[in-house]
């Protein structure tokens, strides 16, 4: 994967979030290590040593100006939890520069529980790629 879309993987930063309580959404989460770990970097300011679930209010949303591209978390189906898609639905989400270019992906291994998981990421990822 890394030779496959080293291009892509070189030019693009990346930052995962989820939903959170009340105009409130979380910076990172397990996902991180996974993506780090196929060479994708990391931003919105997130220490290279920190995996996430910071939390974040939603003025703070331009701290993801600097990604290309975004992930997001959705459950088993598919579809977002109602904070998250809190989130989403949001006018300053919308107003993100990797949103508004269409490069807001969902993941539904996000949380990245196991090692089945982990390879599922791995594999959402190259899609996303």
């Amino acid at each position: 994967m890394k030779t496959a879309y080293r291009k892509q993987i070189e030019t693009t930063t990346w930052a995962p979030l989820s939903g959170g309580p009340s105009g409130k959404f979380f910076l990172g989460t397990p996902l991180v290590t996974g993506a780090r770990n196929v060479g994708l970097r990391i931003g919105a300011g997130l220490p290279e040593k920190e995996a996430g679930l910071v939390l974040k209010s939603y003025e703070e949303m331009d701290v993801l100006k600097d990604c290309d591209a975004l992930i997001y978390s959705v459950q088993a189906d598919g579809k977002p939890t109602p904070t998250t898609q809190a989130l989403l639905d949001h006018k300053l989400w919308k107003g993100v520069p990797a949103v508004k270019a269409g490069r807001a992906f969902p993941s539904r291994h996000f949380v990245m529980a196991n090692y089945t998981f982990a390879i599922a990421t791995v594999d959402e990822i190259e899609g996303m790629l």
